[in-house]
This record gives structure tokens, C-alpha cells and sequence, in this order.
């Protein structure tokens, strides 16, 4: 079970991958651009951690870091299943890989259905960091009066060939009502609380077995 999951997502107002499709890979010129990478805001400890943010026009921009002991070549990509909610279905686009600081070309910067993408990386690395747009990671409800929505804050599976466990999921630009960590069929199992220091909402991922779907039921932003 994972009522003893521990995700993180904060609130700011107020830790994997198989099978192909022929894509496209041209960028969408409506996703949002990304700001300027930040190096310093990787994680020093090992660890798969996530951090969305939920932009005005529903799409979801991320970044996703992957810390390890031992270096790794190549990281697989998938989208992450989600079985019962078929109102999400993750289009991830305009991904951008570095390796230990240094920008590897994804071969094909999107993934969507069943693709399966494995990215060779520059040189052996120990830090490897993911930027990536996502769009039909949103399900508002219908008919959604009070702009209340699901999101999937970890839309991208992402597996390296060392051990490396999950650590966290961060969310923000939308008011978090509930957390709900998700693995396949499973009936979903509340995760989450409230961070130590006060800063929102902080889960940290099950140490061992499959990572799961993190589902934050939010309160979209007025338009």
C-alpha cells in the first residue's frame, strides 16, 4: 500500500520503462518557452526528483533531475501509465537533456502513448537533468464551475541503468487541494502532507517497488 508513500508538492500561493510509435518532432509553438537552466538546483543527494509547475495556459513545465552514485550512459523515457483516468493522456514535448551540465540532442524531443525513447548521453554522467513541456496532463471536471482540476505532477517515466530510488514530486502554480499517489489499477491511496517548514505540501516517494502517478486534485487559477 501506499498510505505510508511519502510526494512533495507546494503550493505556491498562499523517484520506471517499454515498447514504439513514429513521432513527430517538431516543437510546438504554443508551449511556453523554458527559463534558464539553473545547475545550482540540483540535488546533491541521490535520487529521482520532480519539480512541475502548472502554467496559465494548462500545460505543465518540468524539470526532473536524476542523481546517482555511479555514472549511467542513457536514460529511457516513457510516458507514465495512468490506468482509469482516460481524460489524461500526456503529449511530453520540447524535452531538453543535460548530462552533468552539458546539453545532450534527444534524438526525438517528444513522447506520448506508447513511445519508448532512449536517450544516449554525451559522456558517463552522475547528474542528469530533464526539462520537458507536457500538454493533456490536466483534467478539469466537467462541468467545472469552480475551475477544479486533476493534474499528474510526474508525467514522464524516466529510468537510468543504475539503481537510483524515487525521491520527490513538487507542483505549483495552482492551489493543491488533495495528493493521491496512483500505481496501475490500484484504488488511489492519499500521500502528502504538510512541509516541515511551512511551505506547502511535501511527499516522499515509497523506497522500494514501482514508482507511482502523482494526482493533485487543484483549484485552477482564474483566467
Amino acid at each position: 500500500m501506499l498510505a505510508g508513500a511519502n510526494v512533495a508538492i507546494w503550493n505556491v500561493s498562499t523517484e520506471q520503462p517499454q515498447e514504439p510509435s513514429s513521432i513527430s518532432t517538431a516543437v510546438d509553438p504554443d508551449a511556453e518557452p523554458s527559463p534558464a537552466v539553473d545547475n545550482s538546483a540540483i540535488p546533491d543527494r541521490p535520487g529521482t526528483y520532480v519539480q512541475t509547475q502548472l502554467l496559465s495556459n494548462g500545460r505543465l513545465r518540468s524539470d526532473e533531475y536524476i542523481v546517482t552514485r555511479e555514472p549511467t550512459d542513457t536514460v529511457t523515457l516513457r510516458v507514465r501509465p495512468l490506468s482509469g483516468y482516460d481524460g489524461i493522456a500526456p503529449v511530453v514535448q520540447r524535452l531538453e537533456v543535460f548530462a552533468d551540465g552539458s546539453r545532450v540532442a534527444p534524438a526525438r524531443p517528444r513522447v506520448s502513448g506508447t513511445d519508448v525513447r532512449t536517450v544516449t548521453l554525451s559522456e558517463p554522467s552522475t547528474r542528469v537533468h530533464l526539462r520537458y513541456v507536457t500538454s493533456r496532463g490536466v483534467l478539469e471536471s466537467a462541468p467545472s464551475e469552480t475551475g477544479r482540476a486533476l493534474v499528474l505532477a510526474n508525467p514522464l517515466s524516466a529510468v537510468v541503468e543504475v539503481p537510483v530510488r524515487p525521491r520527490w514530486v513538487q507542483l505549483t502554480g495552482a492551489d493543491v487541494l488533495s495528493l493521491s499517489c496512483v500505481v496501475g489499477e490500484q484504488t488511489p491511496q492519499p500521500c502528502g502532507g504538510p512541509d516541515d517548514v511551512g511551505a506547502g505540501w511535501r511527499v516522499e516517494l515509497p523506497r522500494a517497488g514501482v514508482s507511482p502517478g502523482v494526482l493533485a486534485q487543484v483549484d485552477l487559477p482564474a483566467a
